[in-house]
């Protein structure tokens, strides 16, 4: 009779399970001067151009200038603007753009809009908003400013002719 080997916990999990137990990474600051796409994997490699290697007329190959490719590193890509302008361009013109890759400074622009979006949306209620302000007054907080608001009408229920 065979014999099951010894399980040790914590060492080694199914792979779902060790993907669904990774942290999100913290979102990443764009250095100066830099352009950096995000990838839908880890190690993306996107290969830009394929140049053709020739033979020569004694029979020796001559291999072609260098391909232009972008590899990613734990899912981004950092370029610089200016010595890899041209590979950026090809990078945004690709077929697979928007798909397999993207521009990360839309994705933090993104996230930015959707937390003012969630922060004016609460702030609109004037239940929500009163609380809010009430808590940051108790904070020592009074350098903040808050967009002027339109302040609905009070319901009444009878309708006015």
């Amino acid at each position: 009779m065979a014999r099951n080997p010894e399980v040790v916990e914590g060492y080694r999990g199914p792979r779902d399970e060790t993907r669904l137990a990774a942290p999100v990474p913290p979102a990443r600051a764009i250095p100066e001067g830099k352009t950096v796409f995000q990838f839908v994997a880890d190690k993306y490699f996107l290969q830009l151009t394929a140049p053709v290697d020739q033979l020569g007329p004694d029979g020796r190959i001559i291999r072609g200038d260098r391909s232009k490719a972008v590899k990613a590193d734990e899912g981004f890509a950092i370029l610089d603007n200016v010595k890899d302008a041209e590979v950026i361009q090809m990078v945004r013109e690709h077929p697979d753009w928007g798909r397999d890759f993207w521009d990360y400074a839309s994705v933090l622009a993104g996230q930015k809009k959707a937390k003012q979006d969630e922060a004016l949306k609460v702030l609109l209620d004037p239940e929500s908003r009163e609380v809010i302000l009430q808590a940051l007054r108790e904070a020592g907080v009074d350098d903040f400013a808050l967009p002027k608001t339109k302040t609905p009408a009070p319901k009444t229920g009878e309708a006015k002719e």
